[in-house]
């Protein structure tokens, strides 16, 4: 019985690494790992009987009770309102990890030979490869690297967006990456490994410095810096201060070089025009905002009536993708997309899962987990879930520290 139970756990392991190696792939590769690990995922749960000693309402599983609302409110407003765009279908699949790891959250226990080292590797080489790919399979900038950077950039996201996804995930991708190595970096137990953990990051923060997107960049210098001044700290509390003023003068140094950092102007930036319509819809209902459906139609409907909008942002993009469908317009930020959706309901179901860890989880723990939230709610500032923002790489890695964590207390 014994070693049925380590088969099941082991699988469910590898399954773990795999579905984690897909998230920089397309979903092809995705939906086949995804149904994989959830199958290993019940077995492991029925088998060895997951759900024995949960206390669902324990402190440190309160985030995971915001998540579960989040999703369902989709369902809850649903009803009441009048259209019934095919994108509702589409938001109702996407989400889903915000019902499923709420549950598994809440009611399960997590499989004890599950180790952040194993999803670190596993992503890491994944995330290499696929940059080894592009670099010389894809394009031959291995062989040719063009002496601008903004010629660089724009060879590799062309092969990268027809091959693998857009910079938003590639980015989210890495950075995710880069949380969990700095939690294996801090806990390697030899030196073979904290040079192999150490390598493995500089690779992930190089071509995170080569992207031609502004907040992954930015997210990739924090969290270095981050690692860097926690080093520090636990070295010689003294040199923090000065190390500080270091990152953050190099921070700045690298910010105003980089490509589209140089290209921003707030008077003409898309997304000003952006938030500035979601802002117009969502007070015309902001208690309760439309639901996901009446929501979309009734932003995309007053947008394009906007000039500033259509000048700035629609105009060019229905130039550039005549055949793209009006309703994937959205607010490319979260916070208003949640308050477009489900208003201040919304806007508080989602800001708790981002502030209740402050408040439910001890130290440690609490450091990983915040990491993991300031890495996807950088992301989220610009963007709305779906596609280039996959709820998955929040809900499931914040589900597996967590139960992790507590795991091991």
């Amino acid at each position: 019985m014994k070693s049925i139970s380590a088969v099941i756990e082991w699988i469910n392991v590898i399954a773990i690494c795999i579905l984690g190696a897909t998230f920089v792939l397309p979903s092809q590769f995705q939906i086949p790992a995804f149904y994989f690990y959830a199958g290993t995922m019940v077995l492991d749960f029925f088998y060895n009987k997951r759900w024995k000693g949960v206390k669902p309402f324990d402190k440190y599983r309160w985030i995971f009770i915001p998540m579960i609302f989040y999703y369902l409110c989709i369902w809850l407003w649903h009803p009441f309102e009048e259209s019934n765009l095919p994108l509702f279908k589409y938001v109702a699949e996407n989400r889903l990890p915000f019902l499923i790891f709420g549950l598994l959250g809440l009611f399960s226990n997590i499989n004890p030979r599950f180790k952040p080292q194993q999803l670190a590797i596993s992503m890491s080489v994944s995330g290499i490869l696929v940059t080894f790919w592009i670099l010389f399979f894809g394009t031959d900038l291995g062989y040719n690297i063009p002496e601008s950077i903004k010629d660089y950039q724009q060879i590799f996201a062309k092969c990268r967006v027809e091959n693998f996804g857009s910079h938003m995930t590639f980015n989210l991708f890495f950075n995710t990456t880069i949380v969990c190595l700095i939690y294996c970096l801090l806990h390697a137990s030899r030196k073979i490994w904290t040079a192999v953990y150490t390598i493995l990051l500089v690779i992930l923060y190089a071509i995170l410095l080569t992207t031609e997107g502004r907040t992954g960049f930015v997210t990739a210098n924090v969290l270095v810096s981050f690692l860097i001044c926690y080093k520090i700290w636990k070295y010689n509390k003294y040199m923090l201060a000065p190390v500080v003023m270091i990152c953050v003068i190099a921070g700045l140094v690298l910010v105003n070089n980089q490509t589209r950092f140089k290209q921003f102007d707030v008077n003409t930036n898309a997304r000003r025009f952006i938030w500035k319509t979601a802002l117009h819809v969502i007070k015309e209902k902001p208690i309760l905002g439309y639901g996901v459906s009446d929501g979309r139609k009734a932003y995309v409907d007053y947008s394009i009536t906007d000039y500033e909008f259509c000048n700035y942002y629609y105009w060019g993009f229905a130039e550039s993708r005549p055949d793209e469908d009006l309703y994937v317009h959205h607010p490319h930020n979260m916070l208003l997309n949640s308050m477009l959706e489900f208003g201040i309901v919304g806007l508080i179901l989602f800001l708790s899962m981002f502030l209740l860890p402050f408040f439910t989880l001890k130290s440690e723990c609490r450091a990983y987990v915040l990491l993991f939230c300031f890495t996807f709610g950088m992301q989220a500032m610009m963007e709305s879930p779906g596609q280039h923002l996959p709820p998955i790489m929040f809900c499931w890695f914040i589900y597996l520290f967590i139960l992790y964590y507590h795991l091991k207390e």
